[in-house]
């Protein structure tokens, strides 16, 4: 199929196919391709986050009780009172 984006072609030997094989359980209605991508971008996204510096959750809402957002800062305050 034509395409303007460059493209990776993926021998597919014991590896690959030892992946692919697991990713069809979670993945069953999608190619050989489209599973390595899924499996590619979850562990992307994995190591992305590992190497953050900062929690990308701290200056989230992570609670709502009764009508008033608690923060993450919020709850390490309290636990700090102890």
């Amino acid at each position: 199929m034509p395409t303007v984006h460059p493209r990776t072609q993926i021998t597919r030997g014991p590896r690959v196919e030892r992946i692919v094989s697991i990713g069809a359980t979670r993945f069953p209605d999608r190619s050989p391709g489209e599973i390595l991508v899924e499996l590619a971008a979850e562990r992307a996204a994995e190591i992305e986050r590992a190497d953050l510096d900062y929690d990308p959750l701290g200056r989230l809402v992570t609670i709502t009780a009764r009508g008033h957002h608690v923060t993450r800062q919020m709850v390490e305050d309290a636990l700090a009172e102890d």
